[in-house]
């Protein structure tokens, strides 16, 4: 697919696709989740936003074209404007979120059923996609990236496949158990083990996939390397890697540059305590788009990829994160070291330090 990167394992139970090195290439996680969702007949779909032109004609191809069907989740929040329109501007088609509201109508146009959740102040933030393939398969699509033409074409996102039926049976579970759109009691937690892998699942809106990151970082004993797209004084994950520094591990990573300077920003006291972090350039600050990767890699054994950002906010939010233990040599935890490596090199010290 494309010039993406992407890692599977030996027995095919998941693949694991990165953003290229030049964002807003073509190959960027357009590419694995547009052909996810061309090999699909039904489809049950959470995420924040639904407002990529493409992905909608391709989930209302399933309805006009394979007999098939499309569910979708989305959060109500991306709908309405954050300052709402007076007069005849309500009348015009215009605003900060039309194109997602574009895409909503759109999709009802197409026969997919359509519903926004009703929680105020969290955030639906999963992007959990379920496929029913034509040949019967059932597979899991998951992605940092909300279905959005910028974060889908232009910014560093990680995106995984899972094949494994326990994990599929588990997050349909998820799905309608959020499907009434109040997904605070929605959550699953499930764990797969093969010959020298552990993959665990968790997702919920009570920090489910917070938990997992913290105990990633928790089992480290010799280095922790990170990529957050936000990560902030108030997180579990500020938090957990203040302990590892305190246990004389090794830990280094970045974060999107346009975090620096905000009140809320983790970066310089966690390097006056020994942690490399680096602003990666941001859409504010000279990039084409956002690292807005979140993803761990431990002791070249333990890797989590996760939705959720580094933050307290993430705690309420409905987010999805998976852990893999490995014994296998050529790894993915190596795979994403080498992404977090590159990233480092290019990333921006503050400049108190230099």
């Amino acid at each position: 697919m494309g010039g993406e990167m992407a890692f599977t394992d030996l027995h095919n139970n998941y693949t694991l696709y990165l953003s290229p090195s030049l964002r807003g290439a073509t190959d960027t996680i357009r590419e694995p989740l547009m052909a996810f969702l061309g090999e699909s007949r039904f489809v049950h779909l959470c995420s924040q936003q639904v407002a990529d032109n493409k992905i909608v004609d391709a989930l209302a191809d399933l309805e006009n074209k394979r007999n098939g069907r499309a569910k979708v989740l989305i959060e109500s929040d991306y709908i309405y404007e954050r300052k709402p329109l007076a007069g005849s501007l309500i009348w015009e088609m215009q605003g900060e979120r039309e194109q997602n509201r574009q895409c909503l109508l759109a999709m009802m146009r197409g026969g997919v059923e359509v519903r926004a959740d009703q929680i105020k102040g969290a955030l639906q933030h999963t992007n959990l996609i379920l496929s029913e393939k034509e040949d019967g398969g059932k597979l899991i699509f998951v992605t940092s990236a909300n279905l959005s033409p910028g974060s889908i074409g232009t910014h560093y996102n990680w995106g995984i496949v899972l094949n494994n039926p326990p994990f599929f049976d588990a997050a349909q579970r998820l799905f309608n158990n959020s499907w009434d759109g109040d997904f605070r009691d929605a959550f699953f937690s499930h764990e797969a083990k093969f010959a020298k892998e552990v993959l665990a699942c968790a997702a919920g809106a009570n920090g489910q996939a917070t938990d997992l990151a913290e105990e990633c970082i928790d089992k480290a004993e010799e280095y922790i390397c990170f990529a957050y797209f936000n990560l902030s004084t108030d997180s579990r994950v500020d938090k957990a890697l203040r302990g590892a520094i305190e246990r004389g591990v090794r830990v280094y990573g970045v974060v999107d540059g346009d975090q620096a300077g905000t009140s809320w920003d983790a970066v310089p006291q966690l390097r006056k305590i020994g942690v490399d972090v680096r602003y990666y350039p941001g859409v504010l600050t000279g990039a084409l788009g956002r690292m807005h990767y979140k993803m761990l890699s431990v002791d070249g054994k333990l890797t989590h990829v996760t939705t959720a950002n580094a933050s307290h906010a993430a705690e309420d939010s409905f987010e999805f994160g998976l852990t893999i233990i490995s014994q296998i040599t050529q790894n993915i935890s190596h795979f994403i070291q080498s992404e977090i490596d590159r990233l480092m090199q290019n990333a921006r010290v503050p400049q108190e330090d230099t």
